[in-house]
């Protein structure tokens, strides 16, 4: 069997996962292959997210970077960890912030990022 192909949202002219669950005409979205995405981020524990098709997922901020929505306001960007791929990120936080490089992850309907070993 060949692998199955799927497209996950980033940020237009980034490699950065677009995960959340905002909708800004000044974010512009773009299809990508998951296996190029990679990513450097330092990521801060936010909450836990109760999920539909997949469960719960845990929630990170990128402390480095942020967005305008369409009201002018920042926010920070925060993405979604599937509880199956946060034990990675857990060994490495440090006071609730963890350094790392990231990749997309799909499960189900519903995409997530995980931890690059």
């Amino acid at each position: 069997m060949g692998k199955k192909t799927w497209t996950a949202l980033v940020l237009k002219e980034t490699l950065i996962p677009w995960t959340n669950y905002w909708n800004s005409y000044n974010v512009e979205v773009e299809d990508a292959n998951p296996d190029s995405i990679k990513f450097n981020a330092t990521l801060k524990y936010n909450s836990i997210v109760k999920g539909y098709g997949s469960g719960c997922s845990v929630s990170f901020i990128d402390v480095d970077r942020t967005y305008i929505d369409k009201k002018g306001e920042i926010h920070q960007l925060t993405y979604n960890v599937f509880i199956t791929d946060v034990d990675k990120i857990i060994n490495k936080l440090v006071n609730g912030i963890c350094n790392g490089t990231f990749t997309v992850c799909k499960r189900g309907q519903d995409y997530g990022i995980k931890l690059v070993e």
